[in-house]
């Protein structure tokens, strides 16, 4: 019986002949022979239908996980670190045409195998890409990190500075909506660790900037967050500042004594070396702000001594230009128009008034010398006298106050004003269009509060005028000494 022969050896001799052939064979063989492999391939695969395509890659696919799955891993490191270095070769010598055509052509095969997958086949991929992301990012040294980073810039810049308009407003709103839904579906916990990433990434960065990059950072900042506050609107500016004021509150609620210590020492120190390096035309600006923030938002305390007032006459004089300041201050910020009021001289350079309509208003109604104008525009009227007034003026410290804290004056020992056809403008207009926090004055309707020690003093000076500097009541009207 004659023995069969197996194809084993002949098939081991042609490796072994096709391998001492290969490893004779010199560069310039070996290239010609990949050419002539890849010229027969494409040729191969320009012809074959879809199906015989995919069939193909069916069985490439099976082969190599195959392969693989039985592969050690040192034969794993080793033919990972061999695709590394033919890859890093093959984008060395490839022209930009034909790294173009290579990332043209993954997208489009990136593009068609991700339509097609299904929910759990998606999630799948995205945590097998951040295992192997993580792994990645923590076998890096400082060195392949920094050339990554620097090398996803120079690409995230390259193609940023060739996209319009349109392609730019498009990839901001796709960023938006995919951050929004990220920290929608963020724990807690993750959002935290998010947040203390990022400040560990910020402080590192910052700690080794230099002086012209910190100042160039800082004035992109401003110039930034100038655009987004001039572009905002009046919604959106009260969302913002309503949810600062609810991470302020929040963070400071639960924050230590010495955390709120730091936080204060680190503000006066940042403040200090703020007011140290301010050239003079900056610390005139902010001695400006000052005077629409601080100083005249309380100058029925700074500009009127309650408690020196000799006369009622000074009461009459002075009441209606504290008044006055306190009701436009919040009407003057963030305004445009300058009013050309005379009470407004100091204010009037940092502020101004709404509309024109309204600046003809304040300055006849609201300014230093509408109790005079009231007296010249009245003059033949028998009704015209000091009660009047003096009744003016009380009702319209009565409109700041309850636009302040809510309380009538006879809640705070003063006399109330008197109903009158002249005041008709009084309640209604003024707690419209005054807008104080409740919060600012709290203090003032209390005086056993502490806090600030002007809203302190404020709430003790209308304790005090109760007591007796203003002239009492008698039956209801508000009646002048006879040696006025």
């Amino acid at each position: 019986m004659t023995r069969k022969r197996s194809n084993l050896s002949q098939s081991s001799k042609v490796s072994r002949r096709r391998r001492l052939a290969r490893s004779l064979e010199t560069v310039d063989e070996r290239e010609a022979r990949l050419a002539a492999a890849r010229e027969r391939i494409a040729e191969t695969r320009s012809g074959e239908c879809s199906t015989a395509r995919q069939s193909r890659l069916d069985t490439m696919r099976t082969q190599n996980a195959l392969s693989r799955s039985q592969e050690s891993t040192e034969a794993h490191e080793l033919r990972l670190l061999n695709d590394r270095e033919r890859h890093v070769e093959s984008r060395a010598a490839e022209t930009y045409t034909q790294r173009e055509a290579r990332l043209s052509s993954l997208r489009s095969y990136a593009d068609a195998a991700r339509s097609c997958e299904s929910i759990e086949t998606r999630e799948a991929r995205l945590e097998s890409d951040r295992e192997r992301h993580a792994e990645s990012r923590a076998s890096e040294t400082y060195t392949q990190r920094d050339m990554r980073l620097s090398l996803l810039r120079s690409h995230a810049d390259a193609a940023r500075s060739c996209e319009s308009i349109e392609a730019r407003e498009a990839r901001l709103e796709s960023d938006r909506v995919r951050h929004a839904e990220s920290r929608a579906s963020e724990t807690y916990t993750q959002r935290e660790t998010r947040l203390s990433s990022l400040r560990s990434r910020n402080d590192a960065a910052r700690s080794c900037e230099s002086i012209e990059a910190r100042e160039a950072r800082l004035e992109s900042d401003r110039e930034r967050h100038a655009e987004s506050r001039a572009s905002e609107t009046y919604t959106q500016r009260e969302t913002r500042l309503s949810s600062l004021r609810s991470r302020n509150d929040a963070a400071r609620s639960c924050e230590s004594i010495e955390a709120r210590d730091a936080r204060l020492e680190s503000d006066r120190e940042r403040h200090a070396e703020s007011r140290a390096s301010e050239t003079y035309t900056q610390r005139e600006i902010v001695k400006s702000g000052k005077l629409a923030y601080e100083e005249i938002a309380l100058s029925m305390l700074c500009h009127v001594r309650w408690r020196r007032m000799n006369s009622v006459k000074n009461v009459v004089r002075l009441l209606g230009s504290g008044t006055t300041t306190c009701v436009v201050t919040r009407l003057l910020i963030y305004r445009r128009n300058v009013t050309e009021s005379k009470s407004f001289g100091e204010l009037g350079r940092a502020n101004s008034v709404p509309h024109k309509e309204s600046k003809i208003a304040y300055v006849v109604i609201l300014s230093e010398d509408f109790l005079r104008t009231l007296r010249r525009a009245t003059e033949d009227e028998v009704e015209v006298t000091d009660e009047r007034v003096l009744n003016t003026c009380l009702s319209s410290l009565q409109d700041v106050v309850i636009s302040i804290g809510g309380n009538m004056l006879s809640e705070y020992g003063l006399p109330s004003p008197q109903p009158s056809p002249h005041q008709d403008r009084g309640n209604r207009e003024y707690t419209a269009e005054t807008n104080y926090d409740p919060v600012v004055m709290a203090t003032i309707r209390n005086n056993h509060l502490g806090g600030n020690a002007r809203a302190q003093e404020f709430s003790d000076v209308l304790l005090s005028l109760g007591e007796g500097t203003l002239p009492e009541e008698r039956g209801g009207q508000v009646v002048l000494p006879e040696s006025l």
